[in-house]
């Protein structure tokens, strides 16, 4: 059996988001899963193991998008929303040209 590997980025499973992403102390990839409260992003454990994720469930463009627009937060860099246009699009500029660069402008 061969061991997935998993990139950093953001990650959905059971309508839940997760964030991965290396640990800055050891470089190794950990998983968190993401909460929203009031306009906050809130890191809490994952209550899944990383081996759990796959790449099928790396966020999608309308998963991003949805996630943004309902929270107002970007799903991608967790960065609050204040643009116009982000907030429409759900996603904050820098974001959508890194991941998604067909998603507007």
């Amino acid at each position: 059996m061969t061991a997935t590997i998993l990139e950093p980025g953001v990650y959905t499973k059971n309508d839940r988001v997760f964030e991965v992403k290396k640990s800055r102390r050891y470089g190794l990839l950990q998983v968190k899963r993401i909460e929203v409260v009031g306009k906050k992003v809130r890191r809490r454990p994952a209550g899944i193991s990383l081996r759990e994720l796959t790449p099928a469930d790396a966020i999608g463009q309308d998963a991003a998008a949805s996630f943004g627009k309902q929270f107002g937060i970007c799903c991608m860099c967790f960065r609050l929303l204040s643009d116009p246009t982000s907030v429409s699009l759900g996603i904050g500029p820098v974001c959508r040209k890194t991941y998604f660069p067909n998603l507007g402008r």
